[in-house]
């Protein structure tokens, strides 16, 4: 997914944004409030797989960011992920 900000103004990674508001609407965040407070509550635990150069974003960016973004692309984006990441095959076991 492109980044529609625009290079001069960018202080946290795109990726990184998006990966925090997914992790914290699935743990139940309603708000960009809510995304951002999950975002330092459990920082250290992202900080494992994501940069963070310069921590956690505001939710004002949080805001900027996801009304910069085109929902519906972002959606296919995100609903392929398990295609492109999981490339498991299912085969039954039946033991006799």
């Amino acid at each position: 997914m492109d980044d529609p900000r625009q290079v001069r103004k960018t202080e946290y990674r795109l990726e990184d944004i998006l990966a925090i508001a997914v992790c914290a609407v699935l743990a139940g965040a309603e708000s960009y409030e809510d995304i951002a407070d999950y975002g330092d509550c459990k920082r250290e635990w992202l900080g494992q797989f994501l940069s963070l150069p310069n921590g956690i974003p505001s939710h004002d960016t949080f805001r900027r960011v996801f009304m910069l973004i085109d929902a519906e692309h972002f959606e296919a984006c995100f609903m392929g992920l398990p295609r492109r990441c999981c490339h498991v095959k299912f085969e039954p076991s039946f033991s006799s």
